[in-house]
């Protein structure tokens, strides 16, 4: 399994608990080491890499080279490619993602709908005129759905986001189509039950 921004391992646990007897080798990659430093309590080997892969990606390497796993029958992506600026660039990370497993292998991803709850939408209107004025940046340095939101209320720490639309999902749908079918999708998180889009596709 492969998991990219694997944050806190949190998926590398839930793996554990649901399946304790499955045959399972994690190769998981983050840029934040510390919150991937304790894998100590896992049951299944779990095998770290440091990799800026945004950085990498906006200086045009494809996401294989930002990695050295090995082709594995699932990879994950779980709320990153929100971080990932630029429609294209999206694409090149399910067409990563893809990449990373064999045929017949499954990949899913997490697509965060934020504007889709009022309160957070009111919120982000906010913090995105706020960040956009102290950083001098204009509204056409965005593309439709990019919003530069807070960070637990820390002053002058901003973090670009990106909304998901539903067209846009189809978008990238259709832009793996060629290479993978569309297995599953549904809605999950939050007090609605819907702040993402799940995404399961399974390799030609």
């Amino acid at each position: 399994m492969f998991d990219l921004a694997c944050g806190n391992l949190r998926f590398e646990r839930y793996l554990a608990e649901a399946l304790p007897y499955a045959d399972v080798c994690a190769y998981v990659v983050d840029s934040c080491d510390e919150l991937a430093a304790d894998a100590g309590d896992l049951t299944f080997p779990v095998i770290y890499e440091s990799s800026d892969i945004v950085g990498g990606l906006i200086a045009g390497a494809p996401l294989h080279e930002l990695h050295h796993a090995p082709q594995t029958d699932m990879a994950v992506s779980f709320g990153f490619l929100h971080h990932v600026p630029g429609a294209d660039l999206r694409v090149r990370v399910l067409d990563g993602l893809i990449d990373a497993v064999r045929p017949g292998g499954c990949v899913a991803v997490s697509l965060w709908q934020f504007m889709n709850n009022p309160t957070l939408a009111a919120k982000a209107h906010v913090t995105h005129a706020q960040a956009s004025e102290a950083l001098g940046l204009a509204a056409d340095a965005f593309d439709e759905g990019d919003y530069l939101l807070g960070w637990k209320n820390v002053e002058g720490a901003w973090r670009y986001c990106h909304h998901f639309s539903d067209e846009e999902v189809d978008r990238l749908v259709n832009a793996a189509s060629t290479r993978a079918r569309l297995i599953g999708a549904f809605e999950a998180d939050g007090r609605t039950g819907a702040m993402n889009k799940y995404l399961v596709l399974q390799k030609a």
